[in-house]
């Protein structure tokens, strides 16, 4: 609404036309515009409301991400406890819920850890869970916020060692007189599986056309103790040819009833050609008797992966000691070798005096070594001869695991 100040009405003087005409001044016509722009205002709020709903539909709100899995570790810390540790990867976790379960099994939730990490990023967290002896146990550990959660890879802890056995280079001849072979076959563990002793002709097979009658003797009398009897093979960290190697595999075969192959002087370069080298060893023992051959690598360290054990791999068991018990004291395998069974590793220490021998059988449990061989023999060929503690070696070591 608006007032007039003047007002003029004036007639017009044309016949045909009549008229009048309205004159209001400028204080007059910008109140007549402001009264229009409400007006129109008013007539346009509606439609940019619905516009605004609009646009909000449309355009959602950002919702916040859940945080970023940890990065996690498991391994048995000893006989019945697993030891998980992991790195927080977001700064907007909560807690951290630990899943566990036997391998294969259902998740089982088992506890949670609060977070403490204050915004940053890279702190380690830690948590032990005691288990039952003897299984495989995986772990998924998540980052839990408001947001969601996300969980971990699955790792798996296998069990340390319960029931060790034997591996023994056996390099010293099979005499009828000392019997320090049927000895040896005797005192292996064979409960729940074989040991293995390692025969060495001459650097290989030997140069003879026919089998030596003393070791075939030894071998029929080692299967007699379910013991397994597998031949000696250098490879030269493969440099020696194929063609000599797989020579030496076929006259093994062809002598004797070997249950497979020691490739000693095995290469830890997990590149080509010497990967394919060894997998062509590998494949090649394994057509000898489908399914039953066993293949032992000894490259005498631990390579810095696993690639020997993996998809393609080149061994069932690896050597990945072979030094004195001075050095085994302070040696410590890498890390990866927590995450593979324990019947996957050998450790072979020479120059152990009784009764030193008892502390190395005791590192070897949390060493994961599935197979163990302790002697108080020295260089240069510690493994010609067994120790004379041989006779309680095997009972005791296990006494001193339990």
């Amino acid at each position: 609404m608006f007032t007039l100040n003047r007002t003029l009405f004036r007639f017009s003087a044309h016949p045909k036309k009549s008229y009048f005409r309205h004159s209001i001044s400028e204080t007059e016509m910008t109140s007549v515009e402001d009264h229009m722009v409400r007006r129109r205002m008013s007539a346009l709020l509606p439609v940019m409301l619905l516009t605004s709903l609009c646009l909000s539909l449309a355009s959602p709100a950002a919702v916040a991400a859940p945080p970023k899995a940890p990065t996690l570790s498991a391994w048995h810390n000893g006989d019945v406890q697993v030891l998980l540790t992991w790195r927080d990867q977001s700064t907007n976790e909560k807690t951290f819920p630990i899943r566990y379960r036997i391998k294969g099994g259902v998740w089982k939730h088992y506890t949670s850890v609060p977070s403490s990490s204050g915004g940053t990023t890279g702190k380690l967290y830690s948590a032990k869970h005691t288990v039952p002896r003897g299984g495989t146990y995986c772990y998924q550990v998540g980052a839990a916020s408001l947001d969601g959660i996300t969980y971990s890879g699955e790792r798996c802890a296998p069990p340390t060692v319960r029931n060790q056995h034997q591996l023994v280079p056996a390099y010293f001849y099979p005499s009828k007189a000392d019997k320090k072979w049927e000895q040896m076959c005797d005192r292996m563990n064979n409960r729940g599986g074989s040991s293995i002793a390692v025969m060495n002709p001459g650097n290989g097979p030997g140069t003879g056309a026919t089998a030596n009658a003393d070791y075939t003797r030894v071998i029929t009398y080692c299967h007699g103790k379910a013991q397994k009897v597998i031949g000696y093979v250098y490879t030269g960290y493969g440099a020696r040819p194929l063609a000599q190697v797989n020579a030496d595999i076929d006259k093994y075969y062809r002598l004797y009833r070997v249950d497979g192959i020691f490739l000693d002087e095995m290469s830890n370069t997990a590149n080509d050609p010497i990967k394919a080298y060894y997998r062509n060893l590998y494949t090649y023992i394994k057509t000898k008797t489908p399914g039953t051959e066993i293949v032992v690598g000894n490259p005498g360290v631990a390579a810095s992966t696993a690639w020997q054990l993996g998809a393609s791999r080149v061994a069932d068991i690896l050597v990945i000691f072979e030094g004195t018990a001075e050095k085994y004291k302070t040696w410590t395998p890498p890390s990866w070798v927590k995450y593979q069974p324990s019947r996957n590793f050998s450790h072979l220490v020479y120059a152990a005096n009784d009764p030193g021998y008892l502390s190395v059988c005791q590192l070897s449990v949390l060493r994961y070594a599935g197979y163990l061989y302790v002697t108080n023999d020295i260089l240069p060929n510690p493994w010609d001869t067994l120790p004379p503690y041989w006779i309680h070696h095997a009972p005791i070591c296990a006494a001193a695991i339990e």
